[in-house]
């Protein structure tokens, strides 16, 4: 079984010691709760990470595009609000995040870009019927 998580080095190894093989990243202890006999840590360390327990989702919309899925979120949090643009795509999730004082700008670049494609779309020649 392949363990996903970088070699852990003891907690009361000297600091110099506490860096992977390559010795460029840092190797830091493991979470309290994880076990070798564990592949991953436990469920509530990743939501502690991925979102907090206190987001609140103001509105939501999913849309699939051919092999893509991607989520439009509204949230909301101690931080203020934000839209949350999600892309799931073969297994692999990509988040766009932008603050609702950055939202009026990051549509009209949006639509910009938008109109500059359906531009350049009707500006290509049509292929022959065949």
């Amino acid at each position: 079984m392949t363990c996903f998580f970088p070699r852990f080095a003891p907690i009361d190894a000297p600091l110099k010691w506490r860096f992977s093989a390559a010795g460029k990243k840092p190797v830091y202890p493991p979470h309290p709760l994880w076990h070798k006999s564990r592949p991953f840590p436990p469920k509530k360390f990743l939501f502690s990470i991925s979102q907090g327990p206190m987001d609140n989702i103001i509105a939501s919309r999913e849309l699939q595009v051919e092999r893509k899925h991607f989520f439009i979120e509204f949230r909301e949090n101690e931080r203020g609000r934000f839209l949350r643009i999600t892309e799931e795509a073969h297994g692999r999730r990509n988040t766009v995040i932008v603050p609702s004082t950055g939202l009026n700008e990051f549509n009209t670049a949006v639509d910009e870009v938008i109109v500059a494609a359906n531009a350049s779309n009707a500006a290509m020649p049509t292929p022959p019927a065949a």
